[in-house]
């Protein structure tokens, strides 16, 4: 990857932005950078890297880790979607199995697709509670007031703490974004409950006139 600027800096945004206020500065931006516009090629292209970079919780929690960014690779949110759809999947079939469910009996897509609808909500309430403790601790941040010439070490810790949840709630929004791939990749199926010949009652005793 060549040289680039912080892509915080590029984009004029600090590095508790959210999603949303990274897209709006990059379009602010885009306008006057793009070569039609009378900018360069090169600046356009450091703001999309930015902007692709930030708003994906992935690559922007492993730039804030590594200081590197990386150009557009192989999606792997697919490919994490499929092992989480597979393992819901598999869940599914061992509590089936346990139960001596045949397989015609249960909608095995309807019931993955319910078990992974209730692990996006889990995280979800988890973001929301993440969210919440942000709100909280930053008001009471504002309340420490440091005497003259006394170090500020109570308003750093509330510093370091919100910023210790903010990767927290990158990191759940990352898990919900591939459980939501797994969920359409799930929902892409129907599942087929109507029962095999061998499966139904006395499917294979002979019907006969009564008379005979």
């Amino acid at each position: 990857m060549n040289h680039y600027d912080d892509l915080y800096d590029i984009l004029e945004c600090n590095r508790g932005s959210s999603r949303d206020e990274i897209r709006k500065a990059y379009r602010r931006k885009a306008r006057k950078a793009h070569p039609d516009g009378g900018g360069s090629v090169e600046r356009f292209g450091q703001l999309k890297l930015a902007h692709d970079t930030l708003t994906d919780d992935e690559r922007r929690e492993r730039y804030d880790r590594t200081g590197k960014a990386e150009e557009s690779g192989p999606d792997d949110r697919v490919s994490a979607g499929m092992q989480m759809a597979v393992g819901a999947v598999d869940s599914v079939l061992s509590a089936m199995d346990k139960a001596g469910t045949p397989v015609w009996k249960a909608d095995v897509i309807g019931l993955a697709c319910e078990q992974v609808e209730g692990q996006i909500q889990q995280v979800k309430n988890h973001i929301a509670k993440g969210v919440s403790s942000i709100e909280k601790v930053e008001k009471m941040a504002k309340r420490f007031k440091v005497k003259k010439g006394r170090q500020p070490f109570l308003r750093q810790a509330m510093d370091a703490k919100v910023a210790s949840i903010r990767d927290d709630i990158r990191v759940s929004r990352m898990h919900v974004d591939r459980l939501e791939v797994a969920l359409g990749l799930l929902k892409d199926h129907d599942y087929d409950m109507t029962p095999e010949k061998s499966d139904t009652p006395f499917a294979d005793i002979p019907l006969s006139p009564w008379w005979s």
